[in-house]
């Protein structure tokens, strides 16, 4: 938890009351807060042809595979309105900076999930810049943004607190990856062996997929996950599958 979605040792943000930390709308989960982190490793040995002499134990027998898996909650999202509104949460702002970023405000029941939706063409004009009928990747965090993006309102100076509606309110996509790992054991004389291993980073090729776009002020692209550079660019943040083999002498 903190009192800006920053960190703190490194930027000039500070409270703006340090004895009221529960009624500020800045105050919530950190980027980097996640909240489940799961990792399982394991190495099998197979018992197959071990003991079986000539050719066959030889090619069949001495094999082990080392799964690993991974799997981690999403980090914290904040819908924010970004525009033209320079000093409006109350002395954050610099007069000379011509805009900044404030926390929307949640003010019905948050519908939303934290899962990629596919062929999304959106409605009433939010999404719409990524309908893939017009060469947009069609993926959004939301099955309906245009209900989700009512859902929300910009922050009003005067009504709302320091930072809106609060730093992290949302969490976005769950990430998974499977790594493997088959390795075989040659043993040729008493002193002469061999090992041979081949790696499969993210051997299931899935993809982690950047997070959404989710400014008020930008309806055409609300909680679409696409290239901000380009619509038909990269948005996977992982590395594909990548396969390498190797070959251990020892004598």
């Amino acid at each position: 938890m903190g009192t800006q979605f920053y960190a703190q040792a490194n930027n000039g943000i500070n409270p703006n009351n340090g004895y009221d930390f529960k009624n500020w709308g800045s105050y919530g989960p950190q980027p980097y807060d996640i909240r489940f982190v799961y990792n399982l490793q394991s190495l099998y040995q197979l018992p197959f042809y071990k003991s079986q002499k000539g050719f066959v134990g030889k090619a069949l027998g001495g094999w082990a595979v080392a799964p690993f898996f991974t799997m981690h909650s999403g980090y914290p999202l904040t819908v924010y309105t970004n525009g033209s509104i320079s000093d409006e949460t109350l002395g954050q702002g610099n007069p000379n900076s011509g805009s900044l970023g404030v926390n929307a405000v949640l003010i019905s029941p948050y519908s939303g999930g934290a899962s990629v939706h596919g062929n999304v063409v959106g409605a009433n004009g939010t999404g719409s810049n990524n309908d893939p009928t017009t060469g947009g990747t069609g993926l959004n965090l939301f099955a309906n943004p245009d209900k989700v993006f009512n859902q929300f309102r910009p922050f009003i100076l005067g009504i709302d607190g320091p930072n809106g509606g609060g730093a992290g309110p949302l969490r976005g996509q769950s990430r998974w990856n499977l790594d493997l790992t088959v390795s075989k054991e040659l043993k040729f004389t008493e002193r002469f062996n061999a090992r041979f291993i081949a790696t499969f980073s993210n051997i299931m090729n899935h993809p982690w997929f950047t997070d959404p776009y989710l400014d008020l002020f930008d309806q055409a692209d609300f909680g679409s996950i696409y290239n901000g550079v380009s619509p038909t660019g990269n948005i996977q943040i992982n590395s594909p599958r990548q396969i390498e083999f190797g070959l251990r002498v020892g004598f």
